[in-house]
């Protein structure tokens, strides 16, 4: 008996830093393992209009939501949102404030096949309160997208997306 409490003991503070450290693990969407280069992607930010990324359930892939109401201004500075072909991640542009909203993407760098996005499906030509993406297609591998919000003739903001392995 006496040598069953220190074990007991052992055992359950074993099993707390196990669990300590699963918390602490938690996939950051910047650090996504199939991410091109996680530095240069932009992070989740509960503050901005990259907002949230859970993984989807039975699946790699992240799920990446993007409020439009709160997109950085047109032109200013920021990191791409990274998505992953191998993972099959995919992006949700939203608004939070039920404005309508135009869903334009280009093409920046990349080569010809990337086309003008990396979609199987064509974002919405009408405006819409939300759009989901599906998977990038496996030949956009490398590609830059700019993407647009536009809102009574106004381009509102452009944030961009990367397409990573």
């Amino acid at each position: 008996m006496k040598i069953a409490a220190p074990v007991v003991t052992l055992l359950l503070l074993f099993c707390g830093f196990l669990l300590a450290e699963n918390k602490k693990e938690t996939p950051s969407p910047a650090k996504h393992p199939s991410s091109p280069k996680a530095e240069d992607c932009a992070s989740v930010n509960r503050k901005s209009a990259y907002d949230l990324s859970p993984a989807l359930p039975h699946t790699r892939a992240a799920a990446k939501f993007y409020d439009v109401d709160y997109a950085e201004p047109y032109n200013h500075p920021h990191d791409p949102v990274c998505l992953s072909v191998k993972a099959g991640d995919v992006i949700v542009w939203y608004t939070s404030k039920h404005k309508p909203f135009k869903l334009k993407i280009s093409r920046m760098s990349g080569d010809n096949d990337c086309r003008s996005h990396p979609f199987d499906t064509s974002p919405p030509s009408a405006h819409v309160l939300g759009h989901y993406s599906g998977p990038p297609r496996p030949n956009t591998e490398g590609c830059v997208y700019a993407v647009e919000f536009e809102r009574d003739g106004k381009t509102e903001s452009d944030p961009h997306i990367r397409i990573g392995p």
